[in-house]
């Protein structure tokens, strides 16, 4: 974990929807203002170039946040970035320390579904820029949920810094 802002971050799917409300378990804020003024400081950082997504978790972040979706979308590519061969060559290196958990799961998933959290933190790794999720990292969690590999749990393997959204807002002033 970072305790520093960082100059650039990737934004996972569900911290987007903990800010949109579309996770009302973890949602960051019910105060629609507050709620504005942190979209319209993504959407600073986005037109600086600052924040990104990956091109795969975009069908993601369309089912899971529509209203993060609609809101993030019409930044098309400047905001979800495209494979490139230097992400790929990343995320080979970032796969290597994935769990046999997780590598087990890589290898049986359908083919016409990509598993976005790999391709975010290579994208983080090969930028030197902070994971934003909204996950728990392992030692933040129930015992009994401790077993799956969780975005804090693989950056932290791979030598990423991350934070949560909460701390995205503190460090940019959002």
């Amino acid at each position: 974990m970072r305790s520093s802002p960082g100059d650039g971050y990737v934004l996972d799917t569900c911290a987007l929807m903990d800010l949109s409300g579309e996770n009302e378990a973890t949602s960051f804020t019910d105060d629609h203002a507050r709620r504005e003024r942190v979209f319209q400081g993504l959407e600073r950082l986005i037109q600086d170039g600052r924040c990104r997504s990956v091109a795969v978790a975009k069908i993601e972040v369309e089912q899971q946040s529509p209203i993060g979706y609609k809101r993030l979308s019409p930044f098309g590519s400047k905001f979800f970035t495209s494979d490139t061969p230097e992400l790929i060559l990343e995320l080979q290196q970032v796969l290597i320390y994935l769990e046999p958990r997780e590598r087990g799961w890589l290898s049986r998933r359908r083919s016409t579904r990509e598993w976005p959290d790999p391709y975010m933190v290579a994208l983080a790794r090969m930028r030197g820029w902070v994971m934003v999720t909204s996950e728990r990292h392992r030692t933040e969690r129930a015992p009994n949920n401790r077993r799956e590999q969780k975005i804090p749990d693989l950056c932290d393997a791979a030598g990423v810094d991350w934070f949560h959204l909460a701390d995205l807002v503190g460090f940019e002033g959002l």
